[in-house]
């Protein structure tokens, strides 16, 4: 039996995705085929899946008994999201503003979002690339300014790229996209403050103090 996942946006289902498996191909990989099923207007949610699941078994038997050029082993092309409207309309709603999360949780993310969003903007999720990534970490690192003039903190920039860990690692479990390409993407590194460690002499001065004083410290 096909496999169909409701597609939902702004909270209502509006396709479903069928997913049918015929068989495996001589290096045994799983010959996959998709295809997307636009939901009727006026039909309820309850209607809309039993229809959708009906057209699914239709397709799959078409698939498995029709033409041969039905049974050629090319996948249907995923449905493409844009960044954007994946992000504000899916992973937002979805995993974030799902009632789980303090408002100041959902306010950082919004923040991070909103910075990823700009730069994305126009993108569909199976565009970007872990090179498009490692171009825009290099750009929050030398070019990015705010209004201020002023320039990312490397711990923001930090915050950012695990901001799209968690949505292309949403998109690869939910099958938008086939690879996370974060995987190939190393994580941007931690700015390191300097330590303001006693020198020598100092150091010295201190131990005295502290035999000294010893009493006084075991008193506090």
């Amino acid at each position: 039996m096909a496999n169909i996942r409701a597609v939902e946006k702004n909270g209502k289902i509006f396709l479903y995705r069928f997913t049918a498996c015929l068989g495996k191909d001589e290096n045994g990989r799983q010959i996959r085929r998709y295809r997307t099923w636009q939901v009727p207007q006026g039909l309820s949610s309850v209607r809309a899946e039993r229809a959708a699941q009906r057209a699914a078994d239709e397709w799959e038997e078409n698939l498995k008994f029709g033409p041969l050029e039905a049974e050629a082993p090319i996948a249907a092309p995923i449905p493409r999201y844009d960044f954007t409207d994946f992000v504000n309309n899916v992973w937002l709603p979805l995993q974030v503003q799902n009632g789980s999360n303090k408002p100041v949780t959902v306010s950082f993310y919004r923040n991070n979002t909103k910075r990823l969003t700009e730069y994305f903007k126009g993108r569909s999720m199976q565009e970007i690339t872990a090179i498009d990534i490692q171009r825009y970490l290099t750009y929050l690192r030398t070019e990015y300014r705010s209004t201020r003039g002023k320039s990312l903190a490397a711990k923001t920039v930090c915050h950012l790229y695990a901001t799209l860990g968690l949505i292309f690692n949403y998109a690869e479990r939910q099958e938008v996209i086939s690879k996370n390409p974060l995987r190939q993407v190393e994580a941007p590194r931690k700015e390191r403050k300097p330590v303001d460690a006693l020198d020598d002499e100092e150091a010295v001065r201190f131990s005295t103090c502290s035999r000294r004083y010893h009493s006084i410290f075991t008193v506090c």
